[in-house]
């Protein structure tokens, strides 16, 4: 340094010479940062010791670099003044505008101004000076207790000139059709206040009125014609105008749609594969038998096919236009449906049991049935039931019906298997009791048992042993609460009986009884009967009956079987009593109906979709109404008593009879109501008279409703979107549509729908915690969609919601009180707010708005 030791406020000068080196770098105190390898530079006035650093590098690598350290310090001696901060913002200022003048100078008493201002001031503060059209010169002055410093600042005020607007650019430009761009422009004001406006040319030549925008950027919103936009930039010295062309593409053309199915022609309860593309299209709707948003391009099978079928899609392009084509599916005859079933394919060895058949068919009149493997009959007709032989070997019945309507003829075929049990694969029957159950200090009881089948019986648990199949056993000393089993073993398995004996104890447990017999129904004239039974905490049983049966009368064992008849056609009301440890009788009852006895079908009707729990006998003639939801499956279950068989039929369509009915099902899929249908079962009773049951099942439709289009600003607050639903009873008839709802509250909102995105789309949009809502965040300009579908048994419809997100426009309201019109950047105008500032006006007041504009202000 030239000096290393100066007076306050006075500067000094660094200077450097390197060899060797290809760079050098400044830090501390000083700047710029990046110095040559050899100079000089003057500081600053210096009011306080400074640091100043200089590092040199070398070209050849791995070689150190240098620092050199320099400090300055500052003699105190004539006293330091204050060091002054003084800013003037704008510089230079637009012609008549306005400065703001700042200074602060810690330490300083008092400063004084001088120049083009005056007057004294504090240590710090600020000043603005308005209407500026001339170069200003500001000094201030700032003294302590030893010394004064000063600072001036020159103020440009350029000449005011014309606006100039330098470019005129659109983001994207020619564009397709009903799209938009961003058009920018960027332009000079002249040195004076200046405002921008944009307005554009109609079809019919003409021009919109006046927008007004400083910001440099708008939107052309959708355009389907080119249209010429022009931008006017003007201040009080005059104005300056560009014109931009904007080119639209040619309108979209409908979209282009292949749908056809493998087979138009099925046979019955057979499947088609419906296949699709499209071209052009923005989404496809399924209609008809079918129904849902489909992909643009796919395949699908359809359900196995019981009736005429027609399927239709229609697929929709970005501008709104669709296209639409159908296919229709013929459906062969069906086959007979045969129900075929054994009362038990389970019986015991050397045991009958009985087969039963119905057969349904569209041509009862040209239908035979007969049978084939281990049972005979050429011709059974088409219901009808017959006693098998006693079975002491697995037996294959085979029942085949035939239509022989057309040629070749349709042949449906059933199988039943029957397992007769092993000559000594009983299960052991066992009935194990105590004298009594209550267990004072040292006191004692008696364990009885009996048992059937048994070959042995072992003890375990607080007795242990082995034991007969028969007998009693005295146990003494009890204190505590015990546990006793009995286990008895046979070829058949082995069956374990506990009795607790409780301490201080519980009252005797009551008995029980298991009373059963292989067949209760249509028992063949003649035929015999095996009844089981076994009696539990009991200690002896007595049989009774109201029909004079000899064989089922007095005492019985604990446990047991027992065959009674040849039996006579009749009913028969078995009884078994059997009387307890707390001598308390209990008791259990076997009707068995023999020969042709019943007393007519009875059926009872339940189904999943309905609006109320309903489940009600029904007479022939009676009819029943059940609300399903549109396009939902239906399930329909039934019961029935005293019944053969039983056949499904469509009153819409005679020949459509439902494949695989049963006397008594749960949940029979009747596939998708999008339409009424009335259904009649007819069951067929053990004396071959036959009763039906009506039903109706119509559809109601439920619609999804939309919120409308939300309109979000770049940047702004995240939009919650929701969809809600609307009941609406409508015919088979209706088209099906998606509309608003009248209202919109927490009780008709959906929960949990599925939602929906385009991938494209995903960055906008983000599902809540509960999964009810949809939130939308608006991060870029664009219009996204997202669809909704109902997972709650609405018919699964789905709606489809859109946001659109834009920059900030400025919305215009009249203050009617100042007759002026503000502005407020949003996203949309409200209905009392502008778009355009020009609307606004006029509507304010039309003398001011002229006014305004001569004026130039």
């Amino acid at each position: 340094a030239d000096k290393y030791n100066v007076n306050s406020g006075e500067n000094t000068v660094l200077r450097w010479n390197t060899t060797g080196t290809s760079s050098c770098h400044a830090s501390g105190n000083w700047n710029p940062a990046v110095v040559g390898v050899n100079g000089n530079w003057t500081t600053p006035a210096i009011y306080s010791e400074k640091n100043y650093y200089l590092t040199c590098y070398s070209p050849t690598p791995g070689v150190d670099s240098v620092t050199k350290l320099v400090t300055v310090t500052v003699d105190q001696s004539a006293g330091v003044p204050p060091e002054i901060t003084f800013t003037a913002t704008p510089n230079p200022v637009n012609y008549n505008g306005s400065v703001t003048l700042s200074w602060n100078a810690p330490g300083a008493n008092s400063c004084v101004a001088s120049g083009n201002w005056s007057g004294a001031y504090g240590s710090s503060g600020s000043a603005i000076f308005y209407g500026l059209k001339f170069d200003k010169i500001y000094t201030i002055t700032c003294s302590n207790a030893l010394a004064s410093a000063s600072q001036t600042i020159n103020v440009s005020v350029p000449s005011p000139s014309l606006p100039e607007i330098t470019s005129l650019t659109a983001d994207a430009n020619p564009i397709e059709y009903n799209t938009g761009t961003t058009v920018r422009f960027t332009y000079t004001t002249g040195n004076v206040a200046t405002t921008c406006r944009y307005h554009s040319s109609l079809p019919d030549g003409g021009w919109s009125a006046w927008l007004y925008n400083n910001a440099g950027s708008f939107l052309t919103w959708k355009l389907q014609v080119s249209k010429i936009y022009e931008v006017e930039c003007y201040n009080a010295i005059g104005s300056d105008t560009k014109q931009i062309l904007i080119t639209v593409g040619d309108p979209p053309s409908a979209p282009i749609l292949n749908f056809s199915a493998n087979k138009t022609s099925v046979a019955y309860n057979e499947a088609a594969q419906l296949t699709w593309s499209s071209s052009n299209a923005a989404y496809c709707v399924a209609s008809g038998d079918w129904s849902g948003f489909k992909a643009l391009n796919g395949t699908q099978y359809t359900a196995n096919l019981i009736s005429n079928a027609f399927y239709a899609m229609t697929c929709y392009g970005g501008s709104g236009l669709s296209t639409t084509v159908g296919v229709s599916i013929l459906v062969g005859n069906q086959a007979p449906i045969i129900s075929f079933s054994a009362d038990s394919e389970f019986v015991p060895y050397n045991t009958p049991t009985t087969l039963r058949w119905s057969a349904l068919s569209a041509n009862p009149q040209n239908t035979t049935c007969f049978a084939q493997e281990n049972w005979d009959g050429d011709n059974l007709g088409l219901s009808g039931f017959q006693t098998t032989s006693p079975i002491k070997t697995q037996q294959i019945y085979k029942i085949v019906c035939s239509d022989s309507t057309i040629f070749p003829a349709i042949t449906s075929e059933k199988l039943v298997v029957v397992n007769p049990g092993s000559e000594s694969s009983v299960e052991p029957q066992v009935s194990f009791w105590a004298d009594n159950y209550v267990a004072d200090s040292n006191s004692e009881t008696i364990l009885n048992w009996t048992s059937l089948g048994a070959t042995t019986c072992e003890a375990s648990q607080d007795w242990n042993g082995d034991k007969g199949t028969v007998g009693s056993e005295r146990v003494s000393n009890i204190t505590e609460s015990k546990v006793f089993v009995l286990k008895c073993k046979s070829s058949g398995g082995d069956l374990a009986v506990p009795i607790t004996i409780a301490a201080n104890g519980s009252a005797t447990p009551s008995g029980s009884i298991f009373f059963t017999a292989d067949q209760t129904s249509n028992v063949p004239i003649g035929s015999t009967v095996n009844l089981r039974w076994v009696s539990k905490n009991t200690k002896s049983c007595a049989a009774s009956n109201i029909n004079g049966i000899i064989d089922w009368n007095g005492s019985k064992n604990l446990a047991g079987s027992q065959t009674i008849g040849p039996l006579n056609e009749g009913t028969y009301e078995l009884s078994l009593k059997c009387v307890d440890g707390s001598d308390q009788e209990v008791e259990s009852s076997v009707i068995i109906y023999v020969g042709a006895v019943g007393s007519g079908a009875d059926i009872i009707f339940t189904i999943n979709e309905t609006d109320s729990a309903l489940s009600v006998g029904f007479k022939p003639g009676t009819v029943n109404r059940y609300m399903v939801s549109y396009g939902n499956s239906a399930y329909l279950s039934w019961k029935t008593s005293n019944v053969v068989s039983c056949g499904l039929t469509d009153d819409d369509n005679a020949f459509v009879i439902y494949p695989g009915v049963e006397a008594s099902m749960t949940d029979y899929p009747l596939g998708i109501i999008n339409k009424a249908k009335n259904l009649t079962l007819s069951c067929i009773d053990t004396n071959g008279v036959s009763n039906s049951a009506y039903i109706k099942i119509s559809p109601y439709k439920n619609f999804i409703c939309p919120a409308n289009i939300a309109l979000l600003t770049v940047g702004g607050q995240d939009e919650t979107l929701s969809v809600y639903y609307k009941e609406s009873e409508s015919s088979a008839s209706d088209e099906l549509n998606v509309f608003d709802c009248d209202t919109k509250t927490e009780d008709n909102k959906v929960s949990s729908p599925d939602w929906s995105v385009n991938p494209a789309d995903q960055q906008y949009f983000e599902t809540s915690e509960s999964g009810d809502d949809l939130l939308a965040h608006p991060i870029a300009e664009g219009v996204a969609a997202v669809s909704a579908t109902s997972n709650q048994g609405f018919g699964n419809i789905t709606a489809t919601l859109q946001i659109m997100v834009r920059d900030e426009i400025d919305c215009w309201s009249c203050d009617a009180e100042n007759h002026s019109c503000q502005n407020n950047p949003k996203a949309s105008c409200d209905s009392e707010e502008f778009e355009e500032q020009s609307a606004c006006q006029e509507i304010c007041q039309k003398a001011r708005i002229i006014k305004y504009m001569e004026s130039g202000i």
